[in-house]
């Protein structure tokens, strides 16, 4: 097949026969002119970064059939295309558009006898989106075909013009035209058909439709135990690729489908997202979707009671619900029970739990615990302050000239003494995931137990803690769209059923009395002492039902996709220093050369634009990186390569440093 290809707009003829002749013209619109000579197939491929301004011409010799298929993707598009048919030529033309914001001027020009163009186009909008069609039928027995199908979603807002023209005296043509919008979202989206018919002996109609899908298309699919979502995905696509018969072009507009929908149609779900605003601090804390705000809602509206003990109706209510978080956890993680998911106030009560639950009564004088210095601080404070009260030594196991922590440098670290390794799966600043499963079976083999801090890896990846044979676990709600104030603490029951309260009371104890005797419960509920965290609790199981809807492989791969995007763009920035270039993980930890970094993250939130700066709670880490601060663009699966367009845009900014002066 001929293919084209244009980038912004510079035109590559990326390979074209004899059967094609072509001139660029470098106006103040820059022209491509192509003519058609002999019967072939022609694909058009289209990427747009900045805002492109192109006229294309296709024209048609006489008795010449075309198959036309055009994809445009990308930013922002001015493009005006002329198609001129001559005798008994035949045009099929199939678009498909993809860019956020395009002004399409479009004119057919049938100027012979028994030419006849088949017009298909197709669009998925997120911003503005205009096209104005005018089909001149310019002699008598011509025909054309128009037919467009959009779709409006997130903020987008389509508008349809088409016209037609059979002036007197042009007999026997036949015009159609049919547009279909369906509109997602809260515009107005607009089609304007019009037939101009000067002429008695003229087929002509037009159609124009802008809706919704209707509700029995929707409940066909969701009694079929399709959820709505996919339900509403699939009904797109059925929209979409319909009278697309090449199977490479279905292939990658499906492509192109799916992708979106897996993360644009999701960024619906955060209300923040609406504002404008690129929120880059993901490893800080994460935006929340509605669902979890209607799981709160729910509760205070409806069954707003204690959990456990209560003996009524909205009671019971609320102790199922408490507990079904529990069981959605441990599906989650792949615990085996119940009883090895003890809910806490965050990652940071988590690990003091386990240091000081446990491994207070475990570790003896001249034991060692190996930690890192990439550590957060709530995995080496909570052991800086045990060591003193029984007086074991902490070892730093070495990292490599990227920051990075290897299995050979745990192993090196290593002695007969080594009692723990507790490390993070996932460091805050430089991003790095840790060989856990190898350095977990190597410890075992020793004896060696190993706390894990997930914070970083269990919102963006698959974590199976019996696969990995992990000791210990904790992360945090809030950290994967979930509530503050809520953590998770994973241990194996054999362990947690050795770990000690830290906190004493209602909800723990099976009974006492006045001279001191008590029993407490079983797991988990003797670590759970007091009233819990009830409404949170709950909406995060919801939260964890949602993310897991969109699957952990996925989000882990389009983060990574986005990192790698992410730091080639970032390269073009002048005087940019970026310090963990090598890891796969959706965090960025960078600076501009003599800028400070607070000043620079206050500057980026004059354009809406959220990062961290700061040492990011790892104050031992400066010393390894030779600087004290870094900024942090950190990514959730709601961000999106535009919004690294825009953080890279504003950094090459030429008056970046005097604006921050």
């Amino acid at each position: 097949m001929n293919k084209i290809k244009i980038v912004n707009d510079e035109i590559k003829i990326i390979n074209l026969n004899n059967s094609i002749e072509y001139e660029i013209k470098d106006n103040l619109i820059k022209t491509l002119k192509i003519e058609i000579l002999k019967d072939t197939n022609l694909f058009i491929d289209y990427e747009f970064s900045i805002l492109a301004k192109l006229e294309i011409i296709i024209e048609l010799k006489d008795n010449v059939n075309l198959k036309l298929y055009e994809i445009k993707n990308g930013n922002q598009a001015k493009i005006r295309t002329k198609y001129i048919l001559n005798k008994e030529s035949n045009l099929n033309v199939l678009k498909f558009n993809d860019v956020d914001t395009i002004n399409e001027n479009i004119i057919i020009h049938l100027n012979e006898k028994k030419s006849k163009i088949n017009y298909i186009f197709k669009t998925i909008s997120t911003s503005k989106e205009k096209y104005d069609i005018t089909v001149y039928h310019n002699q008598s027995n011509t025909e054309s075909y128009i037919k467009n199908n959009g779709v409006a979603l997130k903020d987008g807002k389509i508008k349809f013009n088409v016209s037609s023209f059979v002036p007197n005296g042009n007999k026997e043509c036949q015009v159609d035209q049919v547009n279909r919008i369906i509109n997602l979202t809260k515009n107005k989206c607009e089609i304007d058909p019009n037939l101009y018919i000067d002429e008695y002996d003229v087929n002509a109609s037009h159609s124009a439709l802008i809706g919704k899908f209707s509700d029995e298309e929707m409940f066909y699919l969701e009694s079929r135990g399709i959820n709505k979502t996919d339900a509403l995905k699939l009904l797109i696509k059925g929209f979409i690729l319909s009278n697309i018969e090449i199977e490479e072009l279905k292939n990658q507009i499906n492509e192109k489908i799916e992708k979106y929908w897996r993360w644009n149609m999701n960024r619906e779900d955060f209300p923040m997202t609406k504002e404008n605003l690129i929120y880059f601090d993901n490893a800080a804390t994460t935006l929340k979707p509605k669902i979890m705000l209607d799981y709160l809602k729910s509760y205070y509206y409806e069954y707003c009671s204690n959990a456990h003990r209560g003996d009524y109706d909205i009671s019971l209510k609320t102790d199922e619900m408490y507990e079904k978080t529990r069981t959605i956890v441990k599906k989650f993680i792949n615990a085996k029970s119940n009883n090895e998911i003890i809910f806490t106030s965050g990652c940071t009560d988590s690990l003091n739990r386990i240091i000081f639950g446990y491994f207070k009564y475990t570790l003896n004088p001249g034991d060692e615990v190996i930690i890192t210095k990439s550590e957060h601080a709530s995995n080496i404070l909570p052991w800086f302050e045990l060591k003193e009260q029984n007086n074991f030594n902490i070892k730093y196991a070495k990292l490599n000239s990227n920051y990075e922590l290897t299995f050979e440098s745990i192993k090196e670290a290593i002695t007969e003494k080594t009692k723990v390794i507790s490390i993070a799966h996932i460091t805050n600043v430089i991003g790095d995931s840790r060989p856990i499963e190898k350095i977990i079976n190597y410890a075992h083999k020793l004896g060696i137990l190993v706390v894990i801090d997930g914070a970083q890896s269990v919102p963006h990846m698959e974590i199976d803690v019996q696969t990995l044979d992990i000791d210990f676990l904790a992360f945090s709600a809030h950290k994967m769209c979930g509530p503050t104030g809520v953590g998770i603490l994973y241990g194996k029951e054999s362990l947690l059923n050795n770990m000690k309260p830290l906190l004493f009371g209602g909800g723990m104890n099976a009974s006492f009395d006045n001279n001191g005797v008590r029993i407490y419960k079983d797991l988990p509920y003797t670590l759970e002492a007091g009233t819990p965290n009830i409404a949170d609790v709950i909406s995060f199981g919801g939260v964890v039902d949602y993310i897991q809807s969109i699957g952990m492989k996925k989000i882990h791969e389009y983060e990574k996709e986005l990192k790698k995007y992410a730091i080639s763009r970032l390269k073009e920035v002048k005087d940019i220093i970026i310090y963990n270039e090598e890891s796969e993980n959706g965090i960025i930890s960078f600076n501009i050369k003599d800028v400070f970094s607070q000043d620079l993250a206050i500057y980026l939130n004059k354009y809406k634009i959220c990062v961290r700066a700061g040492n990011h709670c790892a104050k031992i880490l400066k010393d390894e990186l030779g600087v004290k601060n870094t900024c942090r663009a950190s990514f959730y699966f709601y961000n999106t390569k535009e919004e690294i367009d825009k953080l890279v845009l504003a950094l090459k900014n030429p008056s970046l440093k005097t604006e921050i002066i």
